[in-house]
This record gives C-alpha cells, sequence and structure tokens, in this order.
C-alpha cells in the first residue's frame, strides 16, 4: 500500500482498491476458490495452484492506516461495497433499468 500511495502522489492519480475484507485483522484468511466452492485446506489448495484463484480477506483499516503515512494521501475510506455503490448512483441505474424491463424482469434487477 506504501507504494501504491507513493505511485499515486507521483503521478497525481488516485487509486481505488476493492477486495473481501473488514476493518481488522484475520487470524488466517488465505483460502483458494475453485469451481464456485471455497477450498480452506492448504494441502488441496497448494496441489491445485493455477486452477483454482487464490484470496485472503484484506484488512482495510491497515490498508487505510498505512496510507495515511503519507502526508500528500488524502485518504478516504474504507466504507462498505453498498454505501460505495449507493455514492456512485447504483439506484438511479436500478430505476434507469427498471423503466425498460418488463414486470417478471423488474423482481430480478430487486
Amino acid at each position: 500500500m506504501s507504494d501504491i500511495t507513493s505511485l499515486v502522489e507521483l503521478t497525481r492519480g488516485a487509486a481505488l482498491v476493492i477486495d473481501y475484507g473488514e476493518g481488522h485483522a484475520f487470524s488466517n484468511s488465505f483460502r483458494g476458490i475453485k469451481d464456485h466452492k471455497l477450498v480452506k485446506d492448504w494441502p488441496s489448495i497448494f496441489h491445485n495452484i493455477g486452477t483454482l484463484d487464490l484470496t485472503a480477506y484484506v484488512n482495510f483499516k491497515q490498508l487505510s492506516a498505512v496510507a495515511k503515512q503519507n502526508k500528500n494521501a488524502q485518504v478516504m475510506g474504507p466504507m462498505p461495497q453498498g454505501q460505495f455503490l449507493e455514492s456512485m448512483g447504483i439506484r438511479v441505474r436500478l430505476e434507469a433499468l427498471g423503466q425498460k424491463e418488463q414486470n417478471a424482469d423488474k423482481r430480478q434487477l430487486l
């Protein structure tokens, strides 16, 4: 995160970090996903490297704290996914899609 924050400062850019996680540390959140199913046991994960997705929960509070160490960084968040989507106008998009869809399709949007 420190490197990302420095790069953002250097390029006068921005970073949006999205992942699964919380605002705290996890003891062991490393796991794999294969065929839409959770793989928790390490031997299965390591024997299937390249055929499954590797993932871990992110400690967003720690990422935010590291980013804030750069005095020029403007850090917003972390925030829940729903709040982010609301702020980006997901309700307006839902209404626009709903106006174009038939009643059965409208129920699926909700």
